[in-house]
C-alpha cells in the first residue's frame, strides 16, 4: 500500500515538474518584439484588405506569387546541385 501511494506521489511530482518546464518554455519568443509585432499586424491588415498572402523571406515581406518564384528558383538550384554531385549512371 505504501509503495502504491509513494508511486502516485512520484507521478504527481513528475507531472508537476513536466508541466512547469513546458509552461516556461512556451513564453513569448524574442522574435515577437513590439516592432516586429506592429509590422506583423500591418502585414495581416494588408492581407485582409487586399486578399493577397505575404511571406517573410530574408527579412523582407513578399507576395505569394513572388514566394512561388523564389521556391521554384531554390528548387531548381538544389536539383542542379544534386545532379552535379550525384550524376545518374
Amino acid at each position: 500500500m505504501y509503495i502504491l501511494i509513494n508511486n502516485l506521489d512520484m507521478k504527481k511530482l513528475f507531472f508537476l515538474i513536466a508541466l512547469s518546464v513546458l509552461s516556461l518554455s512556451c513564453g513569448i519568443s524574442k522574435e515577437l518584439t513590439k516592432k516586429n509585432s506592429k509590422e506583423l499586424i500591418g502585414v495581416w491588415e494588408k492581407e485582409r484588405v487586399s486578399g493577397i498572402k505575404y511571406f517573410k523571406y530574408k527579412n523582407k515581406w513578399i507576395t505569394e506569387t513572388q514566394m512561388d518564384s523564389v521556391i521554384t528558383a531554390v528548387h531548381n538550384a538544389t536539383i542542379k546541385e544534386l545532379s552535379k554531385n550525384y550524376p545518374s549512371k
